[in-house]
């Protein structure tokens, strides 16, 4: 399982500048081919889904969404993209926000 537990851990997968540490637009397109795998954030997200991608599960049930859908994650959610290990290309933007408990030292 992947853990992005900063933005700037997650701009940097998806090939995106970290521009402040503690918010940050990314666009995935930017990244390429990328594997599916199981993750989780350490933030808030907020993910516009310009295309199904996969399945995407949170615990035992699958998101239910279709193209233009906007999906929302908290903090510790294990997300699951399936089919697993599948190479796939990202076309969505995605809002990531620190929780408010970050503290930049």
């Amino acid at each position: 399982m992947v853990v992005y537990d900063t933005v700037r851990k997650y701009n940097k997968s998806f090939n995106n500048p970290t521009l402040h540490p503690l918010i940050s637009l990314v666009e995935l397109g930017k990244a390429g081919m990328i594997k599916r795998e199981k993750f989780m954030m350490e933030f808030y997200a907020v993910i516009i889904k310009e295309s199904i991608c996969g399945d995407l599960r949170y615990g035992n049930n699958y998101y239910d969404y279709a193209e233009g859908t906007i999906v929302f994650f908290a903090p510790g959610q294990v997300i699951t993209v399936e089919p697993d290990g599948e190479l796939h290309q990202l076309y969505e933007q995605k809002v990531g926000i620190t929780p408010h408990e970050y503290r930049l030292n």
